[in-house]
């Protein structure tokens, strides 16, 4: 836009109107989905003006294609499908009549691209020449070890010998079981617990070589150790490499069937001081993503409480944490005063009130405390009809807070997948799932 300034010069006392071309600032939000689009609409909430940022489809399955479509209704300025091509997809940012303020990602799918531009852009970011630290499982252990932190045994394998050697390694048994799945998956995708040698082989099988969700192919398969410990979940924002925890989530993962081994099931919000180890584990995650060389942004940090090991890493996700925001309204009901998406643009855009954030969460004696909740189909198969009854009585019981429920008649439920998970922008939208925030009540009613 175009406005007029006033100008004085001292040699003649004479002043000049002259017009000056200025830009409106915008945002840029790269892949809005999952909890990115809730990322997107607390942006516009704000009074931000968004520039959509959608990172390469070329090769991915045409279910996220669809999403694509349907979840991208967003009220954007400028909407930019990355072809590829760095170079014209940063041409085709500058080339835009807005300025450019910063560049954040809304989903694991953008992580690389965001970096990309960030980098281009001369914006703050993480380095692009660091990224395959961040996204890739193998390094990220590589790279925590080298730091001298806790991390997990672990080999990669490509092809049958070297799996052979990692099976001889490992010696996979019911006392030493073996994780195996892929370097850079979403959402739980094709993740095996295996306890013989033949379960690894298996499982390397059915992954090698094959596309997983993100449209990458599996060149590489992760063997890792079996972590037992209780897990936990753990929320940051970092600006300028220091690192805040926004959340705390003791996670509740079952092995519900021999395809679901580490089905998600709930989680709960904790506060810093309500279990003696959480500052470790928290101190730990800070260390780990200085290791990472996260600098910037939001990430989750998947990790377990090892006895007597401590704090030992599952993996890290640089970006927001997932579940399409399911887990956002019980944050916002209890009373903490931010969320991981609220203090993500507050370290970018309010100083100030990012400065305000603490270190770590602290839930008062007079915040609320409650919990995720999914519920799953316990078998495979196609929906027929929808009990919208049974869920009405859920929304009365007095610890309901929030549903976040895609359940329709010609959807295919899938007993293998985790419920919560299918809402990231990986899962096929033929699946079903709901999730429920609970409240935390003194007597509990029971929905029959």
């Amino acid at each position: 836009m175009c406005i007029r300034d006033r100008v004085s010069t001292q040699s003649t006392g004479l002043e000049l109107f002259v017009m000056a071309q200025t830009m409106a600032p915008a945002v840029v939000l790269v892949d809005p989905f999952s909890t990115g689009a809730a990322l997107a609409e607390h942006l516009l909430e704000r009074g931000f003006s968004l520039i959509i940022v959608l990172s390469s489809m070329r090769d991915t399955p045409m279910p996220w294609r669809e999403q694509e479509k349907r979840e991208l209704d967003i009220d954007c300025v400028a909407k930019i499908q990355h072809s590829t091509e760095l170079d014209e997809t940063v041409a085709a940012l500058k080339a835009l009549p807005f300025e450019l303020m910063d560049v954040l990602v809304g989903a694991e799918s953008g992580v690389v691209l965001y970096d990309q531009l960030c980098d281009a852009l001369s914006l703050r970011g993480n380095r692009a020449a660091t990224t395959s630290t961040r996204i890739d499982k193998f390094e990220q252990h590589e790279a925590l070890r080298r730091a001298g932190l806790a991390a997990c045994a672990q080999g990669l394998a490509s092809n049958e010998e070297d799996l052979e050697e990692l099976i001889a390694r490992f010696e996979p048994s019911a006392d030493y079981a073996v994780v195996v799945k892929s370097v850079d998956g979403s959402g739980n995708q094709g993740i095996s617990k295996c306890e013989s040698a033949d379960q690894v082989r298996e499982a390397f099988a059915q992954l090698i070589n094959t596309t997983n969700m993100l449209g990458r192919t599996i060149g590489n398969v992760l063997l890792q150790e079996h972590l037992s410990g209780a897990e936990y979940t753990i929320d940051t924002v970092s600006c300028a490499g220091s690192h805040k925890c926004v959340a705390i989530w003791r996670q509740d993962r079952r092995a519900l069937s021999p395809e679901s081994p580490f089905m998600y099931v709930g989680q709960a919000l904790l506060s810093i001081q309500d279990e003696p180890h959480l500052e470790g584990l928290v101190r730990y995650a800070f260390t780990a993503l200085d290791a990472l060389e996260m600098r910037y942004g939001a990430a989750c940090l998947e990790i377990k409480h090892e006895q007597p090991r401590g704090a030992v890493l599952v993996e890290v996700n640089c970006r927001p944490d997932g579940g399409a925001g399911a887990w956002l309204p019980l944050v916002e009901e209890s009373g903490i005063g931010y969320t991981q998406i609220s203090a993500l643009t507050d370290m970018y855009f309010d100083p100030n009130g990012y400065d305000s954030i603490p270190e770590m969460p602290i839930l008062h004696a007079g915040c609320k405390r409650g919990s995720v909740s999914t519920i799953r189909s316990p078998a495979g198969g196609v929906v027929q009809r929808v009990r919208h009854e049974v869920f009405d009585r859920i929304r009365a019981m007095p610890s309901f807070l929030s549903m976040n429920l895609v359940n329709f008649p010609g959807a295919m439920m899938s007993q293998a997948l985790s419920l919560i998970h299918i809402s990231e922008p990986t899962r096929l939208l033929s699946i079903s799932y709901a999730v429920f925030c609970l409240k935390k009540k003194k007597t509990i009613t029971r929905a029959r």
